[in-house]
């Protein structure tokens, strides 16, 4: 038993230490698969980041060219092409007769602008949509400007001056074309490095956004650097002008809003003068963010005049995008490979700690039957043999001359042998029960005429044991078994053994020597019981009466001999004939142990006849 604790216990912490194990590298890797999942969510949420920056420069782009394109002459309210046009109409008109509104004054400002202005070199600030009155004398430029618009455009020039003055719009002018320059240096020489593909390490994704803010810079300069278009015509040589490239700045306080104007400088002979566009940034700021909602959902644009080239700001505004929330990282699959190998090892960890769990037990029990085997056959060989080598030896040196005691001693070496070979007979019919046994000789008897043929047998040795069988029958005509005779008649006679062993001795209490032998049949079976009226099978222990070599605590006081097998050996040949057997309860009339013996039968009527196969 104590052997048996500390195998247990060797075998609990050598599963405790594998379960262990497996815990601990399923943390590992159930944390391994979150942080790729985290990684694959960050890679997705950077990738949506990037790909709402593309989408917001390439909708920047078309208004960025427009403004860019626009020419000097349509920030005047009106202007004289007369220079351009002297050759083809200088019979038609006169020089300075002929004036052209700016197309910004009989269209208005394009959308998400607020205003087109001018600072000139005497610090005034002008706008094609409020002409000054020296032009509006002529009653018929009147048509393309209203009261309401002029009011408007004079309230505008007005909060433009509060916001920014003149002097503030030039010097803001220079500085924004600095940082211009500056940003398109640094996208250059970020995209002329950008020519291998990075993979998703956090690192390289910074890197990643780095190159491709290079990628949208260079596509900004390309519409802040186009060149003004030639239409309408100029009115001054090429070489008396010169425009420079537009470039973006933020006017008022950090705390308040901020107002974007795109400006440039324009030289025409030798005045500067600063042209610009009032930006309407909400509107133009709410319209991107419309685009990419879906991409990033929450986001927001936050204004700034840094030069970083971080991934996350706008290549055609200075602004940086604010994405809101990243989702939480959810799994594409349901079972993920990671998921499936583990629920495969623990399945096989468990699987084989409860296979090796069952083997070591089978070992054990097996050691213990051995051990039980082992000594209850030492023990019934000990005495048979001790009295065959007594007698024989006393017989062979003549000791024993008296007839009748030679003949006593000759029927106990005969009764000791038989009881040697049933000893033997009982070993070696229980290591055949695990044998395939191919050759089972199982014939069609009538169940009546089985009986009869087994009772005499059964009745012989009662009578060796002082005990009185008694046979009750009450089966129908036409009941037929397939069995092997020997087999039903091996399994009686070790349940009528043991009534005789155990109902007639010393412990049983009881001066009723008489076994019973009952059979009936229905419901498909042959049904034999064999009861006695000794002291019986205690129910605690009726689950453990048919394991083999398994004798009770009373048993070992008992003085009756036996091996333990009779009760294993029996179900073992009754379940080989297809039935079983059974420990009863408690039967009316009898206060010993009743077993019952279950044998599949067919009963017949007085035409049929069974099928001899």
């Amino acid at each position: 038993m104590k052997h048996r604790r500390r195998t247990f216990v060797l075998f609990a912490a050598c599963a405790g230490a594998v379960f262990g194990a497996m815990t601990w590298l399923t943390m590992e890797l159930r944390a391994l698969e979150r942080r790729e999942a985290e990684a694959k969510a960050d890679a997705a949420f950077q990738a949506s980041i990037r790909t709402a920056l593309w989408t917001m420069d390439s909708y920047l782009a078309p208004f960025l060219t427009k403004e860019a394109v626009r020419s000097y002459l349509q920030y005047s309210a009106f202007y004289s092409p007369d220079l351009a046009y002297k050759d083809a109409f200088s019979a038609m008109a006169c020089k300075g007769d002929f004036q052209m509104p700016s197309q910004l004054l009989y269209d208005g400002e394009p959308q998400f602008c607020r205003l087109h202005f001018q600072v000139k070199q005497d610090g005034s600030i002008t706008t094609p949509r409020l002409p000054s009155n020296s032009l509006m004398q002529n009653e018929a430029r009147w048509n393309y400007v209203s009261e309401g618009n002029l009011a408007h455009a004079s309230a505008l020039v007005g909060a433009l001056e509060y916001i920014a003055p003149p002097e503030q719009l030039r010097v803001l002018a220079l500085d924004a074309l600095k940082r211009q320059k500056a940003r398109m240096v640094q996208g250059d020489s970020l995209a002329a490095g950008a020519s291998e593909p990075l993979q998703s390490s956090p690192g390289q994704q910074q890197a990643q956004g780095k190159q491709e803010w290079a990628h949208r810079q260079q596509t900004a300069s390309e519409a802040y650097n186009t060149k003004p278009s030639a239409s309408p015509p100029i009115a001054l040589p090429e070489t008396d002008v010169e425009t420079g490239p537009l470039a973006p700045v933020w006017v008022g306080d950090k705390g308040k809003d901020r107002e974007l104007m795109l400006l440039r400088m324009v030289r025409i002979k030798d005045e500067q003068i600063v042209q610009g566009v009032w930006v309407n940034w909400p509107d133009l700021r709410d319209a991107m963010l419309g685009l990419v909602q879906t991409l990033t959902p929450g986001a927001t644009l936050v204004p700034t005049n840094s030069t970083s080239t971080e991934g996350d700001q706008l290549a055609g505004i200075p602004a940086v995008l604010v994405p809101g929330p990243r989702p939480a990282a959810v799994g594409e699959k349901a079972v993920t490979p990671i998921s499936a190998t583990l629920v495969i090892a623990w399945g096989g960890v468990v699987a084989a700690t409860v296979a090796i769990g069952l083997v070591i037990r089978a070992i054990m029990e097996l050691g213990e039957r051995r051990g039980r085997f082992v000594s209850a056959v030492t023990h019934e060989l000990r005495t048979p043999l001790t009295t065959f080598c007594l007698y024989s030896q006393m017989l062979a040196d003549g000791m024993i001359r008296e007839e009748p005691a030679r003949r006593e001693y000759l029927v106990t070496l005969k009764r000791e042998s038989q009881r040697l070979a049933r000893i033997v007979e009982n070993v070696l019919g229980y290591a055949r029960l695990s044998e395939v046994r191919a050759a089972v000789q199982n014939e069609w008897v009538d169940a009546a005429n089985l009986l009869d043929r087994i009772v005499p047998g059964l009745v012989r040795r009662a009578a060796d044991a002082g005990m009185q069988l008694v046979v009750e029958s009450d089966l129908p005509p036409g009941v037929q078994v397939r069995v092997d005779p020997q087999t039903v008649e091996r399994i009686l006679a070790n349940l009528v053994d043991n009534s005789c062993k155990y109902a007639c001795g010393p412990s049983a209490g009881h001066p009723d020597r008489r076994i019973h032998v009952r059979a009936r049949a229905g419901g498909g079976f042959l049904e034999i019981q064999v009861a006695d009226h000794g002291p019986g099978i205690p129910a605690a222990l009726r689950r453990h009466a048919f394991r083999a070599f398994n004798r009770a605590s009373r048993d070992n006081s008992n003085t009756a001999p036996g091996l333990g097998l009779g009760l294993s050996l029996a179900r073992g040949l009754a379940r080989e004939l297809g039935g079983d057997l059974r420990i009863l309860s408690q039967v009316s009339g009898m206060t010993g142990a009743t077993l019952s013996l279950t044998i599949p039968a067919t009963i017949l009527t007085a035409r049929a006849e069974p099928a001899h196969a």
